[in-house]
């Protein structure tokens, strides 16, 4: 049974093998790859650059990121002012109808957006969003507030991710 120092020194030999050897599949990076990674960095750097588009586009994606997460968390934290003031006998119905528009919004405006073009897609849901989110401020009966709310939601879903990828890719602003 050969002893525990004699399996160190065998790990050791492996990592101490020639440097011509390493840099070329270090941790399974062949040189090519490193080529074609530093040929795309100096083109996103030198050629591409980050400009005024870039910095618009920032903008306006956080805008939609923030509805996102700010109507959500806002249901939320309503709640028990809802079950103070409206005397709702299930107040969870809130967060369900914010979830049903949600899903109609998700479904609706990814298609949407094909048909009809992202800008203008996330333009509308913002817009829907704002409008039934002021409109629910004013609800003066729990069903009200949660049909007010579902509409909310549709807006909300239609800026939330489709298939994986963000809802607002390219050309955005132009």
């Amino acid at each position: 049974m050969p002893s525990p120092s004699h399996d160190v020194e065998n790990k050791d030999s492996l990592y101490t093998s020639s440097s011509s050897d390493l840099s070329s599949t270090q941790e399974g990076v062949t040189a090519v790859y490193e080529a074609k990674s530093r040929l795309i960095n100096e083109h996103l750097q030198n050629e591409v650059g980050f400009g005024r588009y870039q910095i618009q586009l920032f903008f306006l994606t956080g805008l939609g990121w923030f509805a996102d997460n700010i109507w959500l968390q806002g249901v939320a934290i309503i709640l028990p002012q809802i079950q103070k003031e409206l005397k709702p006998t299930r107040v969870e119905f809130a967060t369900f109808a914010l979830y049903i528009g949600l899903i109609l919004g998700a479904s609706t405006w990814g298609i949407l957006a094909d048909l009809i073009g992202r800008r203008l897609s996330f333009n509308i849901t913002l817009f829907i969003a704002a409008v039934f989110g002021i409109a629910g401020g004013g609800a003066n009966s729990f069903v009200t507030l949660c049909s007010l709310i579902a509409c909310l939601g549709f807006g909300v879903g239609g800026n939330l991710p489709v298939d994986g990828q963000p809802f607002l890719t390219r050309r955005l602003l132009g």
